[in-house]
């Protein structure tokens, strides 16, 4: 059986998904080179293709003058999805994946490392009889 790394970090911090200094805020909280930017340096857009969620893409350059790109998942469908199982779900598979990358979770959401890829095709997946 695999062995889980370490817990990401948890704040009990609400994000508002209207306001994107809030959005903005939830990274700067969790991340030790976000925590000094002023929010104003920080880009906060709206990634489509959530069912439930509402997804943000903050972009914002760390102290290396190297611009870095994280995921902020605010969730939705409270009640219809158990967070109590999809979190540790989520943190394992992460784990046995790689990627994206499990930086941390707040109130009511997740935050990671935003990963660009290309979306499969539908030729990729074969069916088993």
């Amino acid at each position: 059986m695999a062995t889980l790394s370490s817990k990401p970090a948890k704040l009990d911090l609400t994000c508002d998904h209207k306001s994107t200094d809030s959005i903005a805020s939830v990274v700067k909280a969790l991340l030790p080179d976000a925590a000094k930017l002023d929010i104003s340096s920080m880009v906060v857009s709206t990634v489509s293709g959530g069912i439930t969620n509402k997804l943000f893409k903050v972009t914002y350059d760390d102290k290396t003058d190297r611009s870095t790109s994280v995921l902020v998942r605010v969730f939705g469908g409270e009640g219809v999805i158990d967070r109590e199982v999809e979190n540790p779900t989520f943190h394992a598979l992460t784990d046995y994946l790689g990627r994206p990358k499990y930086l941390g979770r707040f109130a009511n959401g997740r935050l990671y490392a935003h990963d660009v890829v290309q979306p499969f095709e539908c030729n990729v997946f074969r069916l088993c009889a």
